[in-house]
């Protein structure tokens, strides 16, 4: 019999309501206090990665190199490409920015209890301003 990937999980029918009842509420959340849902590639080049964690994150990520020769990477936590979509698609947008996200990432680190290789990652990120109000804010939701 073929076994689920090492760290990963299955979500059967009742767990996955769940999941998605709590994942709505965060949205509903962040949508009140006026943040936007932003969605990232899975993967994104490596180098992305090892710019802002340094080359010791190349063991714990999921990398290829693609058809191309371009190193790739599982997206291994979302604040990188958050910043790189800015950068790419957003510098000259009003700011403050308000976006929230909340997608799988994947990491290549020994499993343990409540650790996961494969695991969901939601956060908030105002970009732009540096009002402590906006700290207080991302604290209140």
């Amino acid at each position: 019999m073929i076994q689920k990937p090492r760290g990963t999980r299955d979500f059967l029918p009742d767990e996955m309501a769940q999941r998605r009842e709590l994942e709505q509420k965060m949205r509903k959340v962040a949508a009140s206090f006026g943040y936007g849902e932003i969605v990232t590639p899975m993967f994104e080049e490596q180098e992305l990665f090892v710019l802002k964690s340094g080359e010791g994150i190349l063991g714990e990520m999921y990398a290829f190199e693609d058809k191309g020769g371009r190193g790739i990477a599982l997206r291994p936590e979302l604040t990188a490409p958050t910043i790189r979509a800015y950068v790419n698609e957003a510098q000259v947008a009003p700011k403050p920015l308000r976006w929230f996200y909340f997608e799988e990432c994947f990491r290549y680190e020994r499993p343990q209890k409540g650790r996961y290789r494969e695991f969901y990652q939601c956060d908030v990120d105002v970009i732009g301003s540096t009002s402590q109000l906006n700290e207080l804010e991302l604290v209140q939701i």
